[in-house]
């Protein structure tokens, strides 16, 4: 509190003024002979150019009847403006409006009672300040090139922000601007947040939408060059000498609850998210998954399937988003029989299955491995491959999956198995399997307890030591397999222990964990992640699609055909459907019909009687992808040429 020429002055703090409209100017009153003390406050603590605002107060002792007055001080003197009093109602209280002026300046002012005897006088220096700038946010990070799938931070600045602040990273997908996952961080000055970049290789742009209590803000955009995995090594951790690239592999059983606490799972609930990131860091670069399965319960559904498919959809994203490759696998149903036909098309059921299957989950990219076909013996019935047939009806089942698989995708498959069934089920000299890449599965055994198998970290030591699967991990010699050389099994996959701790590695369930080892380079790993492969729009889509369906006979060769039967809408092969072939409805007895590749079959007729044939070729799709077609030609079998006699 301080005097001023004899007065008491009350110093507050008020935002800048100038004279607001009244609805009458208020007249000069006979003066009171009483001693009045003022009192005034602002309705805003900032006034901002041509804001209007508030001025309210009292006057002691409370008088009705006391007119106030605010004068400017201009050109050294202060001045008197129009629509500038305001009078106390009975209890003393004063309000009048103000609009500051419209552009920033230093502004002076006092108010007084003039209708007493004496007033007190309130004088300041207020500030009239240009309106506040709206929210910015600001990218402070520079535009880099980036390995796949890289944890990257996106750091930046605040400007005028205000409080309550959050912020979200978005990605431009296409012309949209779409929200993202990342972890934030913001204070009121600067922020940061972690995104995870994509998989595959590409220029990608990200910018930072930022939302305050004085409303919201967008960044400018930030460009990340997301290098192709081939460009970078793949880090080993895994046990061998020198370290192999290190893996596990996992199903429904890595979700679910392990209530008994017994170390397997049950199904008791919707299981748990596996944090890949924590695999990632522990040293792992791969991770198979259970995608689909054939096995069939005596009802009827495929109950199996439906948790490969639940689980694989949230596991291969976020594996892959946590820097790890992926591959997928099929469990099968192999029918009991062995009836050609029969195996055949039970195979290739089961491939279109796993097939549809990739195409729900995008199809290849440069982080996927080729799918696996998990070849074991059915412990329960119509799951695994069939006991008690024939090793060739395996063989045949196998193969015809396999190569079912390598027609619709490009990518041959791998095939997962243990050194006994592969040297008791599969045809040992059959050359094809040479170009097959191997999974095995081989478990060291508990050093003094029979049938048990060795602990994980037991298991590491000895790989450490130089051990390998072979004679050392066997009874009885060594196992004779299609992939048998010399004293050494040519796997390129080994699934070496089941007895890991699942919580070391992300696994929260706490189920134990299958571990692998990659037996080659790195350039090799990658070797086997060549070749994406993206499904035509509307593959594997119910749609009934019209294909183009083509029948030509083949030059110089009587009796055979060749058929194409591609969609009419972008000429793609179809990736499903079936031939037959008949006479007046009736299939032909010996009539010999084999799939050459997507879409397209050979066909040759058996020898029939001289004469004129009207021969249909019937084209059908039990999944309904594609409409059913039919072709109908005329074919002449000639009468035979008399024997010319010498």
């Amino acid at each position: 509190m301080r005097k001023i020429a004899g007065l008491l002055v009350l110093p507050f703090l008020l935002s800048v003024l100038s004279v607001a409209p009244s609805s009458a100017a208020i007249p000069d009153a006979p003066t009171v002979n009483t001693p009045v003390k003022v009192k005034a406050v602002s309705s805003h603590s900032r006034i901002v150019v041509s804001q209007t605002f508030e001025l309210s107060g009292t006057v002691k002792p409370a008088r009705k009847g006391v007119i106030i007055e605010r004068k400017l001080w201009q050109k050294k003197k202060w001045i008197r403006v129009n629509n500038s009093r305001a009078r106390t109602n009975a209890n003393g209280e004063w309000k009048m409006s103000v609009v500051a002026p419209a552009r920033p300046q230093k502004v002076r002012y006092r108010i007084q009672a003039i209708n007493v005897s004496r007033s007190t006088v309130v004088e300041t220096t207020v500030s009239v300040v240009p309106p506040r700038p709206d929210p910015t946010i600001v990218i402070t990070t520079n535009d880099s090139t980036v390995p796949s799938a890289a944890l990257t931070n996106i750091s930046g600045t605040f400007l005028d922000a205000g409080k309550s602040i959050s912020i979200q990273a978005e990605q431009l997908i296409g012309e949209i601007w779409t929200p993202v996952n990342a972890q934030t961080s913001a204070g009121r000055t600067a922020w940061v947040a972690r995104v995870q970049l994509p998989v595959e290789a590409g220029s990608y742009q990200y910018r930072i939408n930022a939302t305050t209590a004085r409303g919201t803000a967008i960044s400018n955009p930030i460009i990340f060059t997301v290098l192709p995995p081939a460009a970078l090594p793949i880090d080993a951790f895994g046990p061998g000498s020198p370290s192999r690239i290190w893996g596990i592999d996992i199903s429904r059983w890595q979700h679910m609850a392990d209530t008994n606490n017994d170390g397997v799972a049950d199904l008791l609930d919707d299981g748990k998210p596996i944090d890949f990131q924590k695999a990632f860091n522990k040293g792992l670069r791969f991770v198979f998954i259970k995608t689909s399965d054939g096995t069939v319960k005596s009802d009827g559904t495929k109950y199996a399937d439906d948790y490969a498919k639940k689980f694989s959809a949230i596991d291969k994203p976020a594996a892959q988003a946590a820097g790890l490759f992926t591959g997928l696998y099929h469990f099968p149903g192999m029918i009991h029989s062995d009836n050609k036909a029969k195996l055949i098309a039970d195979a290739r059921e089961e491939a279109i299955q796993a097939t549809i299957r990739l195409t729900e989950l995008g199809g290849y990219n440069e982080f996927d491995l080729p799918y696996v076909l998990d070849v074991e013996r059915d412990d329960i019935p119509k799951s695994g491959i069939a006991d008690g047939v024939k090793k060739s009806s395996v063989n045949l089942w196998v193969k015809t999956w396999l190569l079912e698989m390598q027609a619709r995708t490009g990518r041959m498959p791998i095939v997962y198995s243990a050194p006994n069934f592969l040297g008791t089920r599969l045809i040992q000299n059959d050359p094809f399997w040479d170009t097959i890449t191997l999974w095995m599965a081989r478990y060291y055994g508990h050093p003094t307890k029979r049938f048990k198998q060795m602990s994980h970290e037991g298991a590491v030591a000895l790989i450490n030591a130089g051990s390998i699967p072979v004679c050392s991990v066997c009874t009885g010699g060594q196992y004779q397999t299609p992939w048998t050389n010399g004293g050494d099994i040519a796997w390129s996959f080994w699934q070496y222990s089941s007895m890991a701790s699942g919580k070391t590695f992300g696994v929260k369930n706490g189920s134990r964990l299958d571990m692998n080892v990659y037996r080659g380079t790195s350039e090799e790993f990658r070797a086997l992640a060549q070749g994406t492969w993206i499904p035509f729009e509307g593959d594997y889509v119910a749609s009934s699609d019209v294909i183009d369906f083509q029948v030509s006979p083949v030059v110089d060769e009587l009796m055979q055909f060749n058929i194409t039967a591609k969609r009419l809408s972008n000429f793609a092969a179809c990736v499903t459907g079936e031939l037959a072939v008949r006479i007046a409805g009736q299939k032909i007895k010996g009539a010999k019909v084999r799939l050459t590749g997507l879409g397209t079959w050979k066909v040759t007729l058996p020898e029939m009687e001289p004469g004129t044939y009207l021969v249909d070729f019937d084209f059908t799709d039990e999944y309904n992808f594609y409409a059913p077609t039919s072709a109908q030609i005329e074919y002449l079998v000639p009468e035979p040429e008399d024997p010319v006699i010498p």
